[in-house]
């Protein structure tokens, strides 16, 4: 679900501060690279997206974004609302009037309690997982606006143990950030959805530590990311996948924002997907 990792990526160059009224819209073009033995696949997506608070909007205009999940397609105008902080996902498909809800942590915990139940676990190797973020110095002009070149490097490495075989993930990515110093009060509006993003490792087995730094890190970026390029690769079961992703942000505004804006629309039907052992139920 490349929307998420998307936000998620903007997300951590978002520090706290305080709410505000206003919301921030902005429109990103994404382009993914994929490649895996020898086969590689391109898309591209343009989204418009509206952050106020812990909510976010993000509406695409020709998904390629978001696969079916179960009996639900979020089809080719596909609307992902972020909400609460990131503690719940919304999927709306405007051509059917259909939706699908997901809270991310309580799935996650009830794929861990699965796992335990069938004698497994899942968890972070530490001495594995690394990240550090360091200002490369002056970035392009983008959008009319001077940008500071930020490199985050991370490696993250999870062992899942079930049925007395243990599977190891490995990621390694380098994301490059282009920020604009001069657009600072444009990030407090996504205030909040970070913290859900780091909740949700954590109930997946990451260290408390981990965090901190994270947190630390944060704060070394300055201003609005206007462009991300993220190169990755991807290690499980001895095969390696490959990709890229680039985001453009272009004219970042503000905006009057109202809860309107992050709810579900009247008239929509929701659809449930199978549930995990104890994630609880999701509609």
């Amino acid at each position: 679900m490349k929307g998420v990792v998307a936000a998620a990526a903007l997300l951590l160059t978002v520090p706290a501060a305080a709410q505000v009224p206003s919301g921030v819209s902005f429109d990103q073009t994404i382009t993914s690279v994929k490649s895996m033995a020898g086969h590689v696949d391109t898309t591209s997506d343009v989204v418009h997206a509206v952050a106020a608070g812990g909510n976010m909007r993000i509406e695409t205009t020709n998904n390629t974004l978001y696969p079916k999940m179960g009996p639900f397609s979020p089809g080719p105008h596909a609307v992902l609302l972020i909400r609460n902080g990131g503690a719940e996902t919304v999927f709306l498909n405007p051509d059917t009037k259909e939706y699908l809800t997901i809270k991310p942590v309580e799935m996650m915990a009830g794929f861990r309690k699965m796992l335990e139940g069938m004698g497994g676990s899942m968890q972070f190797d530490t001495s594995a997982t690394r990240m550090t973020i360091d200002s490369v110095g002056p970035g392009p002009v983008i959008d009319g606006h001077k940008t500071v070149h930020y490199t985050l490097r991370a490696t993250l490495k999870m062992n899942i143990s079930m049925m007395g075989e243990t599977m190891a993930n490995e990621n390694v990515a380098v994301t490059d950030i282009y920020a604009a110093p001069d657009m600072s009060d444009f990030r407090d509006a996504t205030e909040g959805v970070m913290g859900q993003f780091i909740e949700m490792a954590r109930s997946m087995g990451m260290s408390g530590s981990t965090f901190d730094k994270i947190r630390a890190d944060q704060s070394k970026v300055r201003g609005f990311p206007l462009r991300i390029v993220k190169q990755s690769t991807q290690t499980q079961r001895g095969q390696t996948r490959s990709s890229s992703e680039t985001i453009e942000s272009r004219n970042a505004k503000r905006i009057s924002a109202p809860d309107s804006l992050f709810a579900v629309p009247a008239g929509y039907k929701s659809v449930a997907m199978p549930i995990m052992p104890g994630a609880g139920t999701q509609n």
